[in-house]
């Protein structure tokens, strides 16, 4: 089964799916088939070495990209059952079954039940913080952003010069939430970060996908589950840093590699991309010596540049009309934007010429007014400190009765 999985790979391929060093930097380019060494690394360990899926933590930065590694896994051996691999996931996910399961959650004053919030509803406790005990809070407007830096210790936004509150309302939050029984996504890494350092659980192996997108909290979440003879392996991409607005380290490659005396591995070989675009990439990429191609040579890219928005939505109609006067569909084009206020203008000039579209938007239960409402009064009912969730559900306009936010908010101040 192994050995009909290395056959299909290349010879870097090989070298990452074989190397035993105690940590290891494999430096994945677009398109190199990273996901598919992954997995062979996994059945690697698993049937030739003999470790079994529990003794390796396998970390995801998409519940997308965990879900399809253990897809795979399990396609590939039908005998694979996803039980067997508890910690197979989003640095979220892991933590959380781990605070589920076998770390002594109830020394943070958590009980193991505890529920899981969004930025959005730790946003909102904060708000009623603010409002209940006057905190005194600079750019309250982008407080989600600010609390996000805060627990980064940037205290300090924009202009400042001087600190307001932030770090009284950071301190007031985390006892709020330790008494709703609640937990951001960033507790949930940081607190596991901390019952992990005392844990008897060691993984033989700790596999991160996508390294790239690593930020120092979950540097140290990893340094807190690595025991003495836990090996590390990670497969990334340095050109691919995409959240670096959360706090992902520039230079993560370089830090890991000398902090762990890492062996540094590479996959230059491009299996997705045309020659074409591979050759305009390099013009990009930080690092692009080693890319090479496997495809034909392709199209030729042509790039315009518009000195408004307008001039560009209106070139997009005409070239749009080209395409489709060829014989092709409207439904075959698809245009890319990198910020969703683009779209307004987009749409716009395809109303104004006809032109039928579909914008591709992320709708969660939040966006549907009674499943949010419910699912509010379902978190009440299983946990009676979550004020936020009962002050949801006593306030609604549609759902709820007509008390005054701010009354409601009083009634439970303090969590009273």
């Amino acid at each position: 089964m192994v050995y009909e999985l290395l056959s299909n790979l290349n010879d870097y391929q090989i070298q990452a799916v074989l190397d035993d060093s105690p940590a290891c930097l494999v430096n994945a380019q677009v398109g190199s088939g990273k996901t598919t060494v992954l997995i062979a690394k996994v059945f690697y360990l698993n049937k030739v070495k003999e470790v079994s899926f529990k003794d390796m933590i396998v970390l995801t930065f998409t519940n997308k990209a965990a879900n399809e590694i253990k897809e795979r896994i399990k396609n590939f051996d039908e005998s694979v059952d996803e039980k067997e691999m508890p910690y197979f996931g989003t640095f979220h996910s892991v933590a959380l079954k781990m605070m589920r399961t076998i770390l002594p959650v109830e020394e943070l004053g958590y009980t193991q039940d505890f529920s899981v919030i969004d930025p959005d509803e730790e946003a909102e406790i904060a708000e009623r913080l603010i409002s209940t005990n006057g905190i005194r809070i600079k750019y309250e407007s982008k407080l989600r952003r600010r609390l996000e830096l805060a627990e980064q210790g940037k205290f300090l936004y924009a202009n400042m010069k001087y600190e307001d509150d932030i770090q009284t309302l950071i301190k007031w939050l985390q006892e709020d939430k330790i008494q709703q029984n609640k937990m951001s996504f960033n507790d949930l890494i940081n607190n596991a970060k901390i019952l992990a350092k005392k844990a008897a659980y060691r993984p033989q192996w700790i596999i991160i996908d996508e390294f790239q997108d690593s930020n120092e909290m979950q540097l140290e979440f990893i340094r807190a589950l690595a025991g003495n003879q836990t090996k590390i392996f990670t497969v990334g991409d340095p050109n691919q840093i995409i959240y670096s607005w959360r706090g992902s380290i520039q230079n993560v490659f370089s830090s890991f590699k000398n902090e762990f005396n890492a062996n540094e591995l590479s996959l230059p070989i491009n299996y997705r991309s045309c020659t074409t675009i591979l050759e305009v990439a390099k013009c990009f990429l930080v690092s692009n010596s080693d890319l090479s191609g496997l495809r034909e040579q392709g199209s030729k890219i042509t790039i315009r540049n518009h000195y408004n928005p307008f001039n560009e939505a209106q070139y997009l109609c005409d070239s749009i009309a080209d395409i489709v006067s060829q014989g092709n569909q409207h439904k075959d084009i698809a245009i890319l934007y990198r910020l969703q206020r683009q779209s307004s203008t987009l749409k716009d000039a395809f109303d104004k010429c006809g032109i039928p579209y579909e914008i591709s938007m992320r709708k969660t239960l939040k966006d549907i007014q009674v499943l949010a409402w419910f699912i509010s009064l379902i978190r009440f009912s299983v946990n009676n400190n979550d004020i936020e969730s009962a002050i949801n559900v006593i306030t609604n306009i549609k759902y709820g009765e007509h008390f005054p936010n701010f009354e409601i908010k009083n009634e439970f101040k303090g969590g009273d």
